[in-house]
């Protein structure tokens, strides 16, 4: 199959069972779907297996710190909420 567009490539994930339908495809999902295919992989080149295991650890790492500066980012919007209410309280004493 020439996977060259997004709807081919979730039609071929789903069917080699990489992908469950209706599940959402995010960073640590392709992560997951890279080392299973890393392991199939170790039986031909080692270098490829490798490549595929490097960007995997790199897909993890990406998910990792986007979920943390998103909430680094709610919780700062939380304290500067209380920080100018706390402000403007200050100022109307």
């Amino acid at each position: 199959m020439d996977v060259q567009l997004k709807k081919q490539a979730i039609n071929f994930l789903t069917a080699k069972q990489y992908l469950i339908p209706g599940n959402p495809i995010d960073l640590q999902t392709l992560a997951y779907i890279l080392l299973q295919i890393g392991s199939v992989a170790t039986r031909g080149q080692k270098q490829l297996a490798d490549g595929i295991r490097a960007v995997t650890f790199l897909l993890a790492n990406a998910s990792a710190q986007k979920i943390a500066d998103e909430v680094s980012e709610m919780v700062k919007n939380q304290i500067q909420e209380h920080i100018e209410n706390f402000t403007s309280g200050v100022e109307n004493m």
